[in-house]
């Protein structure tokens, strides 16, 4: 190698010494620089200009890289942040009780269809003409305000068709832990067919079968 071809080597150690570009970079321009050294040539300034520069260029590229992985990655964590924050608040809710009954006229109505996906079902037969419904709520809420807007929202809906009275409540939100509880008083003979997913069926003094 001879003496302009070390000054070149020379130069490429500073560029690679100030991270301008990587060993590799720095590998490929020395190799190259002593291939046209041993042919008795010099290498032009342009030729170690345009290596240099790719060099820079995918050092470049991957800072970049880096820095676009690092924003979505705590855009990604600011998502998570936002999500606990949430459901911190809705676990850090109270629980409220209200109680509301209902007299249901029972006339001509052979079967009673009931479905609570809230809570517990309980029915008792007695000697009556009518029935009568309790619903003992559990509702969460930040303060009282609140859980008792989501209690007006929920209510007892009734319909009868060919002679059965069918009795649901709406679909539970399962982001909050609310329970709702039916205890009805129904004519001991009425037929009944009841439904629940979160809580227990309790039937007592009936003469007709449950489905």
């Amino acid at each position: 190698m001879n003496e302009e071809a070390r000054e070149v080597r020379m130069l490429v150690l500073s560029i690679l010494k100030e991270g301008r570009i990587q060993v590799e970079e720095a590998d490929k321009i020395i190799n190259f620089i002593t291939k046209v050294s041993d042919e008795k040539s010099k290498p032009s300034v342009e030729a170690v200009s345009v290596m240099a520069k790719e060099g820079v260029f995918k050092l470049e590229k991957l800072v970049n890289d880096l820095g676009s992985n690092i924003e979505k990655a705590v855009q990604n964590i600011g998502s998570r942040l936002t999500t606990k924050t949430e459901t911190e608040k809705k676990e850090s809710s109270e629980r409220f009780s209200f109680f509301e009954n209902k007299e249901i006229v029972s006339e001509n109505i052979d079967k009673l269809i009931l479905e609570n996906y809230w809570g517990t079902i309980r029915v008792s037969g007695e000697k009556r003409e009518n029935i009568s419904l309790d619903l003992e709520k559990t509702i969460c809420g930040r303060n009282n305000e609140e859980a008792n807007e989501r209690n007006q929202a929920i209510s007892i809906i009734q319909e009868i068709k060919d002679n059965s009275l069918y009795l649901y409540l709406p679909s539970p939100n399962p982001s909050f832990k609310d329970v709702i509880n039916l205890d009805l008083k129904v004519p001991e003979k009425i037929s009944l067919q009841l439904g629940t997913i979160s809580g227990d069926i309790l039937v007592y003094k009936m003469k007709c079968p449950r489905k």
